[in-house]
């Protein structure tokens, strides 16, 4: 028998070998990305295709991307759906996982379906590089810039793809101080995103189903003050 590492190495040379080949095939630039967020995806070269996040689930994302990309020229990303790691944790980290997944499957499939606009979430997602350029770019005027960014490119004729059973681990917040920061940062940030681009949603040519999703979608946090 091989010793260990051989065995190792000799499993996932396949694999490294086959996504450099595609890598360097279609231009794209692999960001490894874990946790929460996009962390350096802003910086990405001119006309790649970003990967986030790669790890096991990065060969179904590059996969479900092209094929749909090929297809589609106007497919600017491709989402897939949150896992929770740490569900069992606690009564918190199971309500949030119940949160969460109404929040992919429910409102990010049914949006999905009925063709009206929905978000990249941060993670979990690839984006094509030139729908980020024509939308303007990552803009740093909302606490949510994968929100606002979505929205910015679902508006200039960009389309999105969610796909339900794609699952990508994650971890929820197991203390109450950080799932409260948490929420804040996404209620203020979605806030902001409506303020700055539901009046041009409101204003473009788009089904009235479409601009009704959208209003009740990014003015939902203002349940809060009512």
């Amino acid at each position: 028998f091989l010793p260990t590492r051989w065995r190792l190495r000799r499993s996932i040379a396949p694999r490294v070998l086959l996504l450099g080949l595609a890598a360097v095939f279609v231009g794209l630039v692999v960001r490894l990305q874990m946790g929460w967020g996009y962390g350096g995806a802003r910086h990405v070269l001119p006309g790649a295709v970003l990967l986030l996040p790669f790890a096991g689930e990065g060969f179904h994302f590059l996969g479900a991307f092209l094929s749909r990309a090929i297809a589609r020229r106007r497919l600017a990303v491709v989402q897939a759906r949150w896992g929770h790691l740490n569900q069992g944790y606690s009564l918190l980290t199971r309500v949030q996982a119940v949160m969460l997944d109404g929040h992919f499957i429910l409102e990010h499939g049914g949006r999905n379906r009925a063709g009206c606009f929905f978000n990249f979430n941060g993670t979990a997602g690839v984006w094509r590089r030139v729908a980020i350029d024509d939308a303007g770019g990552w803009q740093h005027d909302t606490l949510t810039e994968d929100l606002d960014l979505s929205y910015r490119a679902q508006l200039r004729g960009w389309r999105f793809q969610f796909l339900p059973d794609l699952v990508t681990p994650a971890e929820v917040p197991v203390e109450m101080n950080a799932f409260k920061s948490q929420q804040h940062r996404w209620a203020k940030g979605s806030i902001q995103t409506c303020r700055k681009v539901l009046p041009f949603i409101l204003a473009a040519d788009l089904p009235i189903k479409v601009k009704a999703e959208a209003f009740f979608h990014l003015t939902a946090n203002f349940n809060y003050i009512l």
